[in-house]
């Protein structure tokens, strides 16, 4: 924290002390500005002590090593927010490599390669190749029996009867 920090954070400590009735000495207000000065920025203060008391159930402002904890929890935050946020807008290292392909490669060039090297490749030769066919027609989604229904029933039953026979065989 900064030495125009202390104002906010003495506000913050004397609000918990406040909330959870807890006189505190000059010297004791001395020592949690000694212990988090070098520690803490004063947005993660100002959370901790926020969060101390929504949190905290005990009459007394909590020690030093439970609002670490809650700075702890800040900075775990800030950190899930800014890997959110580099995500959404791709990584700075992925940006530059793509505009780094895209001033070395010209995307011409690369088309008369494929053109060189693959002469047939679809969509290079000028002719349009048609595009596939997504649905069927009806004859070839209509099942036609190879045999008589009759007949094949009748092999479903013998088999049947087959199975029957060896299991009581085997019993």
């Amino acid at each position: 924290m900064e030495t125009n920090d202390v104002e906010r954070f003495f506000q913050a400590l004397t609000n918990m002390a406040v909330m959870f009735s807890d006189e505190m000495s000059k010297e004791r207000l001395r020592q949690y500005w000694q212990l988090f000065e070098d520690k803490v920025s004063i947005e993660e203060w100002e959370y901790a002590a926020e969060q101390a008391m929504l949190r905290e159930t005990f009459h007394k402002v909590p020690l030093p090593a439970q609002l670490m904890d809650y700075v702890r929890e800040y900075r775990q935050k800030q950190k899930e927010w800014l890997a959110q946020a580099q995500r959404a807008q791709g990584s700075p290292t992925e940006q530059r490599l793509l505009q780094l392909r895209e001033s070395l490669v010209d995307p011409a060039e690369v088309r008369a390669l494929i053109e060189k090297a693959l002469p047939d490749y679809p969509g290079f030769d000028g002719v349009q190749r048609p595009a596939r066919r997504w649905r069927f027609r009806e004859e070839e989604l209509t099942y036609t029996p190879q045999t008589d229904p009759e007949q094949a029933k009748a092999q479903l039953r013998r088999d049947f009867q087959r199975i029957l026979d060896t299991e009581e065989d085997h019993e």
